[in-house]
């Protein structure tokens, strides 16, 4: 799995939307291959696992995953709520 950074809006609706027509989504993306998985080298982080149970939750399959790789760089990962783009920011310390 591949954590987009928040530098990535874009990338993430790319891969959102449905495919149109022949090709695929990563047509035009700057990827590798690592661990026998895609990898995209300018994400916040990367993980990759094995699927030990699908697990029943509704409308949704949550999958619980063994980490066997995982790797995180100092960008801000990008998040989705509410239909608008953005990334967090560290919490103040209260005195």
């Amino acid at each position: 799995m591949n954590i987009l950074g928040a530098h990535q809006q874009e990338l993430a609706s790319r891969f959102a939307r449905r495919r149109q027509g022949p090709g695929s989504k990563f047509d035009g993306v700057t990827w590798t291959v690592r661990a026998g998985l895609p990898y995209l080298p300018e994400s916040a982080g990367w993980t990759a696992g094995r699927v030990e149970r699908h697990v029943d939750g509704g409308d949704h399959v949550l999958l619980v995953v063994c980490l066997e790789e995982a790797e995180s760089t100092s960008a801000a990962p990008l998040i989705y709520a509410r239909r608008i783009f953005g990334t967090h920011a560290p919490l103040a310390v209260a005195s």
